[in-house]
């Protein structure tokens, strides 16, 4: 036997919500997060080894000028014993050797040292897309004269 709808209601139609398949669009709402966490991780990844490569050029580059400075010696301290750099030939030294880099870099030579500061600066490759266009790294180097054997050795 028929039962029949009361009157002033009616059916509707089967949308296929309670089968496998019928929540269609509901994948669409985990994309757009999942794909902005993925995009995110990546650019960790990729502008992450940016952020190491400018520190680490930053660190050789502050290093090896400041060993080009210490190795601009004072000729006429070296002759009375005492190693030093020359002040204006040991800061000229590290200019010199930083001006082919083309970094903003501070120089000072004082006493037996000299210290370079190297500030390297690195577009980002994925990061960019969300607002952070470069990163930025700061090296410093530090070399120190020291005197050689000042005593000779007898053979055994």
């Amino acid at each position: 036997m028929r039962t029949r709808e009361p009157a002033g209601t009616a059916r509707r139609p089967d949308t296929g919500a309670g089968r496998a398949g019928g929540e269609t669009g509901s994948a669409s709402l985990l994309v757009l997060p999942l794909a902005f966490g993925l995009l995110a991780a990546a650019g960790l990844v990729v502008d992450g080894s940016v952020t190491l490569t400018a520190h680490q050029q930053a660190a050789n580059e502050a290093e090896q000028a400041a060993r080009a400075g210490a190795q601009a010696v004072n000729v006429a301290a070296a002759r009375a014993g005492r190693f030093t750099p020359g002040l204006t030939s040991g800061q000229q030294a590290a200019q010199d050797y930083l001006a082919a880099a083309g970094h903003p870099h501070t120089v000072a030579v004082s006493g037996d040292s000299v210290d370079v500061t190297v500030t390297v600066t690195h577009p980002t490759r994925v990061l960019s897309l969300i607002g952070i266009g470069e990163v930025t790294a700061t090296g410093h180097g530090r070399s120190r004269l020291t005197g050689g054997v000042t005593t000779a050795v007898s053979p055994p």
